[in-house]
């Protein structure tokens, strides 16, 4: 394990792939094609990578059984923003030094046009995640990670070019796109339950809606190994929902 991790640029290149496909279905699809999209984005953008990639793995906020932590990883890693390894060891850097110059998706000190689009590339030090080279099954996950999405890639063009399309490639595009606006958009306009001069992140309906919770930014940063976004009775926490009743 280097150093240092970042996101490998191979991920741009599926992404990218991705992107294109999501154009497609935008042009071309149907509604049956968008009800799988749909179906894959809340299968690994909710119980993959919020409920295990950001408040399992990232945080430890909830008691989740290995099997979970397992099947969950597995469900983020098709999402294509990089293993949990390494999302995790970018993530805890975010918190330890938010909205700073050594933060690695800081819009502030990166602008938002590169947060958003090129904001899972941030660069973070292994003693980040010395709990997770600690564990066999993550440690085999980051190093088999692009070979499981040749093998995932292959597999649907052989079943299926469509549900190569609407199963996989548009949404990986969606997750990359509305999961990065969180970084973006929450950290620069929304509102805040208190004031807290450690961070800038602030609350944003649209983004909670849109991403199972993650909207509520700034009683996130300000409560970050609660595995509820929620405080006020109205601010709905999709995820936050979906651990209570699995935990």
């Amino acid at each position: 394990m280097k150093k240092y991790l970042t996101t490998s640029w191979k991920v741009l290149y599926i992404q990218l792939l991705a992107h294109a496909g999501l154009v497609y279905q935008i042009m071309y699809g149907t509604m049956w094609s968008w009800l799988i999209t749909l179906f894959v984005f809340v299968l690994c953008g909710c119980f993959g990578l919020v409920m295990t990639y950001h408040r399992l793995l990232a945080h430890n906020s909830w008691p989740a059984s290995p099997r979970y932590r397992k099947i969950g990883s597995l469900l983020g890693a098709y999402a294509g923003i990089g293993s949990p390894m390494v999302w995790t060891a970018v993530h805890r850097a975010h918190h330890k030094y938010v909205d700073t110059a050594k933060d690695p998706h800081g819009p502030e000190h990166l602008g938002l046009a590169k947060v958003q689009f090129l904001g899972m590339f941030g660069q973070a030090g292994g003693e980040h995640i010395v709990d997770m080279l600690k564990d066999k099954f993550q440690t085999k996950l980051n190093r088999n990670y692009f070979k499981m999405h040749l093998a995932i890639g292959i597999t649907w063009l052989l079943i299926s070019p469509t549900l190569f399309v609407c199963a996989y490639l548009a949404p990986m595009a969606l997750l990359w796109e509305i999961g990065g606006s969180v970084n973006t958009i929450n950290h620069w306009f929304g509102y805040r339950n208190r004031d807290n001069p450690k961070h800038h992140a602030y609350n944003n309906p649209i983004t909670a809606l849109l991403f199972f919770g993650e909207g509520w930014h700034a009683n996130h940063h300000d409560n970050p190994i609660s595995y509820t976004t929620k405080e006020k009775w109205w601010e709905f926490d999709f995820a936050g929902l979906m651990i209570k009743l699995v935990k």
